[in-house]
């Protein structure tokens, strides 16, 4: 009786009786500039890094009550914001209320 081919979030692909993940980097650097090889050592050096940058704005823009809070979670409360845009003399202003609970952050972040 054979096994069941296990179902993944992720494409497989089976080899000589193995499973590999398929993996694959989508970039615009030049061949020349950096080879296959060099592109995926450059790709592992900077593993982590987004988080670390999430981590520092995190602690610089927000209260201590939200460092925990998912970086997705606190995009979505600033991005999600209701408010009106207002165009003139070559700048755009973003009106909203005092009492939306993103205001005291976005000043925060401002200055």
């Amino acid at each position: 009786m054979e096994d069941p081919q296990l179902t993944l979030p992720f494409p497989t692909m089976q080899m000589v009786g193995k499973g590999y993940k398929v993996f694959g980097i989508v970039t615009n650097i030049d061949y020349e500039a950096m080879n296959g090889e060099g592109l995926i050592h450059w790709l592992h050096e900077r593993c982590g890094k987004s988080e670390e940058v999430h981590t520092v704005m995190k602690k610089m823009a927000l209260n201590p009550s939200m460092e925990a809070t998912r970086m997705q979670r606190i995009q979505f409360s600033i991005i999600n914001i209701p408010g009106r845009i207002i165009k003139g003399s070559g700048s755009l202003i973003l009106r909203i209320s005092k009492g939306h609970p993103s205001y005291g952050v976005l000043i925060k972040a401002h200055k």
